[in-house]
């Protein structure tokens, strides 16, 4: 998820660390204005980041998610 707010993103990323995702926040500017994303991982494959989007899909409603690899 990403929010042109960091209060609702930090919240986000509390959330998901308590329930034991390995959530943090990164910065990114799109058309000129900044946004703040929510990201989950750092993954071994590409597998697993999968398996995770899937539990983030079900058990968070987080239908919007998506693997990316950098």
């Amino acid at each position: 998820n990403a929010f042109p707010d960091e209060k609702s993103a930090k919240t986000w990323v509390d959330r998901l660390k308590n329930k034991g995702y390995n959530a943090y926040l990164s910065e990114s500017r799109v058309q000129g204005r900044l946004w703040y994303r929510v990201r989950v991982g750092r993954f071994e494959s590409r597998e697993e980041a999968e398996k995770t989007q899937e539990s983030l899909r079900k058990r968070e409603q987080l239908v919007r998610s998506f693997a990316t690899s950098r």
